[in-house]
């Protein structure tokens, strides 16, 4: 398996995140769950999950909090770190976060797709003193059951798109596009195209908002 960074980091990285997530919700009073969401959308999350030294060894949880905040257009203060015991709630799942997506290579927003935050308070209790491979062998088990999906539902769901989201986000034109000349009565052969409601009611070419110039023959 092709890991995230190299392994020298993971051991700090791990360190910070958990710390990250205890001084956001203890000092900073950010709910779990949406602290990561704003890591797995933010630059900071990205050099995060890419290795990137500054990030995964080179500053403290609270100073990678802070960073994210103003990422966000968030003001605030910096605060004395409140004492906490080691593998409290949220620094465990920050911590152990941190492990799993070094060790399978995925971003932040694909490992939300398999667990959540809620998720990963649920198994602190029965995780938080096994070994990381034993929550390796958790996830790898929630992952093989998840149903198959295509590549298009997958990245529908990493994108938090709803079906009519994504049909709506689509690019298209109108296949008899006057601009283009194509020959559509011959091409079709006298059949009457079934089209979509989106498809008959396309732009052109010259309407379509794309990067694409149609420079003819």
């Amino acid at each position: 398996m092709i890991h995230a960074y190299d392994e020298s980091y993971v051991h700090d990285a791990m360190c910070i995140l958990g710390e990250a997530f205890e001084y956001a919700q203890n000092t900073c009073d950010i709910a779990l769950s949406d602290f990561y969401a704003m890591l797995f959308v933010s630059h900071v999350g990205k050099q995060f999950e890419k290795g990137n030294p500054k990030y995964v060894a080179g500053r403290t949880g609270a100073e990678l909090v802070l960073e994210l905040l103003s990422e966000c257009g968030l003001v605030h203060h910096e605060k004395k770190r409140e004492v906490f015991y080691d593998y409290a709630e949220a620094y465990w799942c920050g911590w152990i976060l941190a492990y799993y997506q070094w060790y399978s290579g995925m971003t932040f927003k694909q490992l939300s797709y398999y667990i959540t935050v809620t998720d990963l308070i649920n198994l602190y209790s029965s995780l938080h003193e096994a070994s990381v491979h034993k929550f390796t062998d958790v996830m790898e088990k929630r992952i093989s059951r998840q149903p198959h999906r295509s590549k298009l539902q997958k990245y529908r769901l990493l994108q938090g798109y709803t079906q009519k989201e994504l049909a709506e986000s689509e690019g298209g034109m109108r296949y008899d596009d006057p601009s283009v000349q194509g020959d559509w009565g011959s091409l079709l052969n006298g059949i009457e195209p079934v089209l979509s409601e989106k498809d008959k009611n396309g732009p052109t070419l010259e309407e379509a908002n794309n990067q694409f110039v149609w420079e003819g023959e």
